[in-house]
């Protein structure tokens, strides 16, 4: 049975779901915490021009015309934001929190999670976790994949043209640590989650865990993000029903 509850937690008081080892954190309060939060029934402030969102900075390719890519407040019970991207290939957008740095630090703990659906399993790039601040992880022309130079972080990533996900861990440009979580569904929600105890990063995908990291984890601050881009000529969605990045310390 799952069900919220706290405790404390190194000078803060933590807010979990106890079916999951403690180690879903929903929120968490104290002077030492730093958090981003998108919930569901929390509308986000947008921008009269553009419309996005204001506490998240978007950038945006289109690689076509005759349309937008866009990030909005959900008008579906649970949901808390919804991506649809422009119809040509590479279209879609890298959302990061404004003033958010997180880092792993030895002792100190940290939860970042996500639970979001795609409408194109296969058809499309998705990328989900903390980043470094950058204007694209994943490639936008010729062909699909990470941007390797320039990727810094922890995150779940899958490739257009296929259906699993993989766990990841990036230092320098260089990924250093990899594991299959296993496959995505149209339009089925997913869970994805990671855990830094203060030694051990727990990455967990739909609440199993896929592995467990301890060497050559990124060292510099990070931000919560997510990034889709669809992989044909067609737009398809991104339904994001929360997301929540917290650390003590």
């Amino acid at each position: 049975m799952s069900w919220a509850t706290s405790k404390g937690v190194d000078g803060a008081i933590v807010f979990f779901d106890n079916a999951y080892n403690n180690e879903r954190w929903l929120d968490a309060i104290g002077e030492n915490v730093t958090k981003f939060l998108i919930e569901p029934g929390m509308t986000e402030p947008v921008d009269d021009q553009t419309g996005d969102p204001t506490r998240l900075i978007a950038n945006v390719i289109e690689t076509g015309g005759g349309g937008d890519t866009t990030l909005v407040n959900a008008e579906e019970d649970g949901v808390a934001l919804l991506l649809t991207t422009d119809n040509a290939e590479w279209d879609g957008g890298l959302y990061q929190a404004k003033n958010i740095a997180m880092k792993l630090v030895a002792g100190k703990k940290m939860y970042y999670g996500i639970k979001c659906a795609i409408s194109e399993k296969t058809d499309s790039d998705l990328l989900v976790g903390l980043m470094v601040k950058d204007t694209a992880c994943l490639l936008t022309a010729a062909t699909h994949g990470i941007q390797p130079a320039e990727v810094e972080g922890i995150f779940f990533y899958k490739l257009d043209t296929e259906v699993e996900v993989f766990a990841k861990t990036f230092l320098d440009g260089v990924e250093k640590n990899s594991a299959s979580g296993g496959d995505l569904a149209d339009a089925l929600a997913h869970t994805y989650e990671f855990y830094w105890d203060g030694s051990t990063l727990k990455m967990y995908f739909d609440n199993s865990l896929v592995s467990k990291f301890t060497a050559n984890l990124p060292d510099t601050e990070l931000t919560p993000s997510f990034e889709h881009r669809t992989g044909e000529a067609a737009a398809i969605t991104m339904k994001i029903y929360w997301e929540r990045a917290i650390k003590i310390g």
